[in-house]
């Protein structure tokens, strides 16, 4: 399953980014009509699509995108290599295109040298930056950019592109067991790949199979909406991180299965939890 969860599952074109259909819509007529901007900003959590949907672009423009992680090269001087590499067009290709992933970590002074690249924007050059943290990004370079915000996908749509991922490659599967895995990603396409590939290791995906490997946040549900209290115990020995159970309350304040003040109390109290 290693060459589905690397090769198969990557996007190939702009239909194949899933859980982001007005987007995809909007970049798929800009294409067509070659009526794209010069820069876009793509917001959302991990593992929704942002990168893959930037590296679709280059693909069907023609490009071979360049990608910098701004986690790494994030100063004034790497803004300024990136500004002398966008002067030359690019034998071959109609544009230059640059994805620019972790754009909210780049410096202060990082990001002025980028409003200046993006003040001037060169000639058929495509900026597509990538973030997870919206609220850190300069608003004089939002002001620039079209700005597209990824949604968590809907385990429904996960589950049936793991279907898909496990009849390309041959592995049987139990339906239920898709739809554990993908329920258990929390909206995020990457992780339930991964964790398909895992269960895959085990032969048959089966839902005990599923089970014996990812934390049954069933649990979670049933001790905050059913008040099943003697589950706890359960959910202590289930391995599943605090980050995953403040999420998981949050999708139920969010469907109004619990109060939203018992979702925000543990949000407050995340900073105090291991």
């Amino acid at each position: 399953m290693s060459k589905a969860s690397n090769d198969l599952f990557r996007p190939k074109t702009i239909s194949d980014v899933i859980g982001q259909d007005i987007t995809t819509s909007i970049i798929a007529k800009q294409i067509s009509t070659k009526t794209l901007a010069s820069t876009y900003i793509v917001v959302g959590a991990a593992g929704t699509g942002k990168t893959s949907l930037a590296r679709v672009m280059a693909r069907e423009l023609g490009c071979e995108p360049v990608e910098i992680n701004a986690a790494v090269y994030n100063s004034v001087n790497d803004v300024r290599e990136l500004n002398k590499d966008a002067s030359y067009h690019k034998i071959g290709q109609e544009y230059n295109f640059y994805i620019i992933d972790e754009c909210h970590q780049y410096l202060k002074a990082g990001y002025s040298a980028l409003l200046k690249l993006l003040e001037e924007p060169k000639e058929n050059t495509i900026f597509v930056l990538c973030t997870t943290e919206l609220q850190r990004i300069p608003k004089t370079i939002l002001s620039r950019a079209q700005v597209f915000y990824f949604k968590p996908v809907k385990s429904e749509e996960i589950a049936q592109r793991l279907g898909i991922i496990c009849e390309d490659q041959g592995v049987a599967f139990e339906p239920e067991a898709l739809e554990f895995i993908a329920k258990s990603a929390f909206g995020c396409v990457r992780d339930a790949v991964q964790k398909l590939d895992q269960v895959s290791s085990l032969g048959k995906i089966t839902l005990d199979s599923a089970k014996s490997i990812i934390p049954d946040y069933d649990i979670l549900q049933r001790v905050l909406v059913n008040k099943e209290y003697d589950k706890l115990d359960e959910l202590e020995c289930s391995s599943v991180s605090v980050d995953a159970l403040i999420q998981e309350a949050v999708n139920l304040a969010l469907s109004n299965q619990i109060k939203k003040s018992t979702a925000v109390g543990l949000v407050k109290l995340r900073p105090f939890l291991n």
